[in-house]
Parts: structure tokens; sequence; C-alpha cells
């Protein structure tokens, strides 16, 4: 008969090196493998979410041109007199989270349910879920997406612009106790006309 002696990492080691990873694609796979790195990657401190193109592409098969479909009832985030709350306007390369990765860890599908497209605003709710520790956060749209031209039809969507309020408040609250440090590469093409009210957000929600 043998034995197999397995020495668990302590907890301050796992969590030096887990925190280490930063990219959320990292991130994903690592809280995958077992419990303990779960638990240690919902302590990691800096984190970084990038957009792919195969995100936005991927969003865009299945649906009409024009249609919204990211539940927001205002697409503008703009109040019914046309105007925003306030007047602030929200003006990396590779190795950023692709829709292959975030589906086997973070949104578990039934092996004969066809999955339909992976969301990338839900994608970041969902990584911050649990990062009740997280101080730095970096959120961008990639320079070969922003790049890509796109129909008018397009500008009319507000599934990839970030700092939509209505997106914004949905995982603030996750990361309002700790975060410091907030960098946000929106999507020019659904941004660049739209006011939002994000400033006023942080200052009344992050600590």
């Amino acid at each position: 008969m043998h034995f197999i002696v397995v020495q668990k990492i302590p907890e301050y080691l796992l969590d030096e090196i887990l925190s280490r990873l930063e990219l959320a694609c990292w991130v994903a796979r690592a809280q995958s493998v077992c419990r303990d790195f779960r638990k240690s990657c919902n302590r990691i401190r800096s984190l970084r979410i990038v957009c792919t193109i195969k995100f936005h592409d991927e969003a865009r098969e299945g649906f009409e041109p024009g249609v919204l479909d990211d539940g927001n009832p205002n697409p503008h985030g703009e109040g019914k007199s046309g105007t925003s709350d306030t007047q602030e306007v929200c003006e990396g390369e590779g190795g950023g989270l692709t829709s292959e990765q975030v589906v086997p860890a973070l949104v578990p599908i039934p092996a004969q349910q066809q999955r339909g497209p992976v969301l990338f605003r839900d994608v970041v709710v969902s990584m911050l879920e649990n990062k009740s520790h997280l101080v730095q956060l970096r959120i961008e749209i990639e320079p070969k997406l922003q790049a890509k031209a796109v129909p008018l039809s397009e500008r009319k969507r507000t599934d990839h612009w970030l700092s939509d309020p209505h997106h914004l408040n949905k995982w603030i609250r996750f990361v309002e106790n700790t975060l410091q440090h907030l960098c946000i590469v929106d999507y020019g093409q659904q941004a660049i006309m739209r006011r939002t009210s994000i400033f006023k957000i942080l200052s009344e929600s992050c600590k």
C-alpha cells in the first residue's frame, strides 16, 4: 500500500502567488481549480479585465441590427429632458479575457444546452462579485475593437458602454470599501456621444 502526502500551501503564500496573476483570464482559470484557489482569488488586490473583439462579434450574432440587448431601459443614460444627471463626460495590448476562457470558469452551461453569446458586461459583474479586497481595477476595450469600423446602428447600442451608470451600479458595491485606483478604457463607438454620472456614483459609493 502506498500513501501520498500532499502538503497544503499556506494561505498567505497562496495569496501572494495568485495576487500576481492580475489578468482576468488567468484569475478565472485559477479560481476554478479548487476551493482554496477560489478563496485566494477572491482576495486579490489588482485585476485587469479586457474586452476582445471576439466578445463583440459573438454578442452581435443572433441579434437584429439596432436592437438593444443589454436590458437598459434608457440607452443614452439620459433623463427625460435629454440631459444627464451630471455634466461629466467620460472620455493594453493582448492578454485579455476571451469568451472561451470565461464560459467554463464563470458561466456553467449544461452539456446538452447550446449557450448564447457571452456578454462582456455580464463577465465584469461576475468577476467582481466576490472581489471584496480589490484595490486596483482596470477594465478596457482592446484597441483592435476600438478601431473596428461599425455601422450607425452600433452607436445606438449600450452593451459595450463601460461607464454606463446602470452597469456601474451593478458592480461598484462589490469593491466600494477597498477600491483606490480605477481605469476604464471605454468603447468609443458607443460612449463618445453619451454623458455619464460615473464620477458622482464613485464619489458617493467608494470609501
